[in-house]
């Protein structure tokens, strides 16, 4: 059995399993799904080091010709996702697994290639970045040097 269906069957306990869930075009269509069980703050390194690393490996990077915003069911379901993608379902298990709540979806922008970009930012004693082209988190300094901030999407946290 294969690191992804793994995977999917643990996120299907966890959450319940709908094979209809279809793709969300928009963060407002997908947000609600994520953050309804959230109450705590937490600032658990360890956790996040977990999740970016499992995210990372598990899924593969693929652009998209629409601009698409998966849910995580169907992120996971497929194996496949760009950069949102990424990011909604690492906040998803964040909040699923660790009841990590305290994040926000940032869309930014790579200071060298100019390239558009989306990256988890979680709140806790310092910044830290969860982003699908690091295996492990990163510091906010370097996350400064690396990516100039276009917009936060603020999750209600």
């Amino acid at each position: 059995m294969g690191t992804g269906v793994k995977f999917l069957i643990l996120y299907s306990s966890i959450v319940g399993y709908n094979p209809d869930t279809s793709t969300f075009p928009k963060w407002e269509s997908v947000r609600p799904t994520i953050f309804s069980e959230c109450t705590e703050f937490k600032d658990d390194q360890l956790a996040l080091r977990y999740i970016n690393n499992l995210v990372n490996k598990t899924i593969i990077y693929k652009r998209e010709d629409e601009d698409l915003w998966q849910t995580p069911i169907d992120t996971i379901s497929k194996q496949l996702g760009d950069c949102e993608d990424y990011a909604i379902l690492k906040m998803d298990l964040l909040a699923r697994i660790f009841n990590i709540c305290n994040t926000d979806l940032a869309v930014v922008q790579n200071r060298k290639s100019k390239e558009y970009h989306a990256v988890v930012k979680v709140y806790g004693k310092k910044i830290t970045i969860l982003d699908n082209r690091f295996d492990n988190p990163i510091s906010e300094d370097k996350y400064n040097k690396v990516y100039k901030e276009i917009a936060v999407i603020v999750t209600g946290k």
